[in-house]
This record gives C-alpha cells, structure tokens and sequence, in this order.
C-alpha cells in the first residue's frame, strides 16, 4: 500500500526507507502502548488488502485490536467482516506482540471475521494483578474462517481452573460461539508456528448442537508443547452426524503433559507424520481435563474416520504402565499404518480398550516397542 511512496521518494532524489514499516521502529522500542497507532494503520491495511509489516522490536497491546473482532450483543446483526485477505507480518523472532493487562485477554482475537494472514512474528502475555481469566495467544471464534497463520512463536500464555474447564493458555484456538452458528468455521491454516510455556499449542473445541460443521483445518509442520496437550481437538456431546468435517494434522511435533495429539469426537481427521510425546517435564497440577483419566501420547475417542499413518507416538519417564494406556477405539474405519510406538510393548498395551471394544486395522507395518 506504500509502494508509491518509494516510488515517489527515489523521483525526487530522496533516500528510500529501509523497510516500508506500518508502526516505527521507535514506537517498538518504548514499552508503552502501541494501540491507537496499532489499530490505525491496520484498517489501512484491511481497506486496501495491502501488509502491515511490523519492525524488530515489541509492540505493546492494552485491548484487542478492535480491526481484527467484532463485539457482538444480543440482538445484533450477526454477520462474518471480510478483512480483504490482508497481512500482519513482522520479522520473525525478533517481533513481538505483547498483550499487557491486569485481568488477562488474548493478544489477537479474529471474532466473526474472515479472510486474514498472520505470519512471521511472535506473541506473548504480560499481566498483574490477580486474574479473572485467561489468555490466548490467536483465537478464531463465530464465524471466523479463511485464515492463514504461519511463523507464528507463541509463549507465556496464563491460565486459569474456571470450574469444570480451564480457560485460557491456548496459542492457536478455534471455538465455535453464540453467533453466526451458520457460518462454517473453515480454511484455517497453522503452519511452521511453535507454542511453548502455554496450556495447549492449537485447540480446535465446537459444538455441532446448533452450528455448523468446522471444515478443511489444516495444522502442519509446527512444534507444540503443552502443559495438557499439543495438538487436542473437541467436540461437545451429544456429537451430531457429522457429513463434512475433516482436519489434517500433519509433520507436527507435539508435546504434552497429559496429551501428545489428542483427538475427542469428530468424523474425519488424517495424520501423517507427526511425531507426539507425553514428557514428564510439562506435567502441572489441574483438574482433569478430558474424557480419559490417564495419560496418552495419542488419543482417538469416538472418531469414525481416522488415517494415521507413519507417526511417531512416545511415552517417556519410568512411571510404568500407568504411561501405557494409549487409545479408546470405538469405530470399524479407523485405520493405522507404518506408525512407531515407543514405550508401547505390544498393541494390547497401546488400546486402552479390550479387543471387544474396538475393530481399528493396524497393519503389519506399525512397530510396538
């Protein structure tokens, strides 16, 4: 959206910038409050479809970026904002989003809106105070669809226990909500990110009572450690018949304390080289969290239509066979191949189930040792 600056600027003879920044590099440099600025030159962006290159240097958030969310009320018109397949993109690393507050909020919120790019730059919470609940780094909800994250660094994200659930502490989450329940929440990508000290690395949680299906989310070649889970995908009971949900989680490294990838409910998901481990080093103490009481490097419960094929599931520490309680399998479809499973001795030891329980095929390809 600038490039007729530059052009103008070396016309007349005059230096061109080194880079075509949309917030000052001094303004990353102050620790004080970025939004008004912030704020202005994203809408640009949007209006125009253009980038928004941030410089090295931390950019300092006291509330949502208002461009990027919309704030519903009951009775309002529930519609999803195009943002024009627009980009936020910093310069890796070295930029940092920092969401600052006392009760804690998520850094980036994509509320009922579609069609945006985040890549190359990092997020992360400061907060004080005591707090009233959580913080996620990217959260997608109601509505949101076609949104493209990759290069994204995700660290120090609060949680809090919140009755029976936990909220918070997710770096890439996406929710179904109260609004826009017949927009498909669909096209998400989280490609070659990283989440460290949070909860969970990416969530997806919906509930098909009353919305629809999520559809074509895609998580691919990132490197997660969670506290509970790396990769954990939910959805609420009762699960309806579903017809076009599916997910591809694949070339993923996912840590977790209680969960490595953990899949509860859906229809259709595929999983292909990923490499998930429960490490005894994310354990933290919470209420249980999920629908088995042991802990798993992958859990598949009530999936009818599951592909996994050359993975890598571990377990690690010497805390026996409470380590060793591996998978529900409920469904006839769901089908392992050429998978490695490290700390599993044999099949019976990886199904948590008896074999009366389950008709999963695994071919003679998948290693148990």
């Amino acid at each position: 959206m600038y490039s007729a600056v530059f052009v103008a600027m070396a016309a007349w003879g005059l230096p061109a910038l080194a880079k075509d920044y949309c917030v000052s590099p001094t303004a990353m440099q102050d620790d004080l409050p970025d939004d008004v600025a912030f704020e202005a030159v994203l809408r640009a962006a949007i209006a125009t479809g253009g980038v928004c290159v941030l410089p090295e240097g931390t950019l300092v958030l006291t509330h949502y970026p208002a461009p990027l969310r919309q704030d519903f009320s009951p009775g309002s018109t529930q519609v999803v904002i195009n943002l024009n397949n627009a980009t936020l993109r910093g310069q890796g690393s070295a930029t940092v989003i920092k969401g600052v507050s006392s009760g804690g909020f998520d850094v980036l919120s994509l509320n009922g809106t579609s069609n945006f790019n985040i890549e190359n730059l990092a997020l992360t919470v400061a907060t004080s105070g005591v707090l009233s609940h959580g913080s996620n780094g990217i959260s997608m909800t109601n509505g949101t669809h076609d949104i493209h994250i990759d290069h994204v660094q995700v660290s120090g994200l609060p949680y809090v226990q919140a009755g029976d659930h936990l909220d918070g502490g997710k770096a890439f989450t996406v929710q179904t909500g109260d609004y826009n329940k017949a927009v498909p929440m669909k096209n998400i990508y989280v490609q070659n990110s990283s989440a460290r000290d949070v909860l969970i690395g990416f969530e997806l949680d919906a509930d098909t009572n009353g919305n629809a299906e999520p559809d074509n989310i895609v998580v691919d070649s990132n490197t997660f450690e969670g506290y509970l889970a790396g990769i954990l995908f939910s959805f609420a009971q009762p699960m309806q018949p579903m017809a076009v949900f599916g997910a591809a989680v694949t070339n993923n490294a996912a840590s977790g304390g209680k969960y490595g990838i953990a899949l509860s409910r859906g229809r259709s998901y595929y999983l292909k080289a990923n490499y998930a481990v429960l490490r005894d080093d994310l354990v933290r103490p919470m209420k249980d969290y999920g629908a088995v009481d042991s802990r798993q490097a992958i859990l598949v419960w009530e999936v009818p239509y599951l592909t996994a094929e050359l993975n890598t599931f571990q377990v690690t520490g010497a805390a026996g066979v409470y380590f060793l309680s591996g998978s529900a399998l409920q469904t006839t479809t769901d089908v392992f191949r050429q998978n490695h499973f490290y700390g599993y001795p044999a099949q019976h030891a990886f199904l948590q189930k008896s074999s009366a329980d389950y008709a999963a095929t695994f071919d003679s390809m998948n290693a148990f040792n």
